[in-house]
């Protein structure tokens, strides 16, 4: 029982510090033109597809806002991934009885998977005032980014999971 307990902890802990270290995500903008730009970001394994593109439509917000913008579309998008999985260093404990001449050995191996690469999603923004052509139909980047709107401008998104 001690050892199955020891390996649904060891398990619990390597998915915590998973979520942990690997809950970041890093973003470009590239202005094409005055009112488009295209929003290149690159998350954790954990953060998966749809975590990019999150991250990607709340900087398509932030670049709005940083542009002087009211409004934005989403006029494109693609993604990639490159994630994988290897098997990690391994552990082997266990004891050995011996009764008689014979010997009984009961040992258990563990490891841990190492996940690595990367989810990628572009996003091509095209960002819009009043009076623009697609104005009404556009997003508000304000609601977009939920109430700490300001402080998501002045630092970007870092992380998939949840406010920044």
């Amino acid at each position: 029982m001690g050892d199955v307990m020891r390996l649904i902890t060891n398990l619990l802990l390597l998915s915590v510090s998973t979520m942990v270290l690997f809950a970041c995500a890093r973003s470009e903008i590239v202005q094409t033109s005055r009112n488009q730009a295209l929003i290149a970001t690159s998350a954790a394994p954990a953060c998966g597809t749809g975590g990019a593109y999150r991250v990607s439509q709340q900087m398509a917000a932030v670049a709005t806002i940083r542009q002087g913008f009211k409004r934005f579309l989403l006029s494109g998008a693609g993604s990639s991934s490159n994630i994988g999985v290897i098997q990690g260093p391994s552990t082997t404990t266990g004891t050995v009885t011996t009764v008689g001449g014979t010997s009984f050995v009961n040992a258990q191996t563990t490891s841990s998977p190492i996940i690595f690469g990367k989810h990628n999603a572009q996003l091509m923004v095209t960002m819009l005032n009043l009076g623009d052509p697609g104005y009404e139909n556009a997003l508000d980047p304000k609601t977009i980014l939920g109430p700490k709107w300001e402080k998501k401008v002045k630092e970007g998104i870092t992380t998939c999971m949840g406010d920044n």
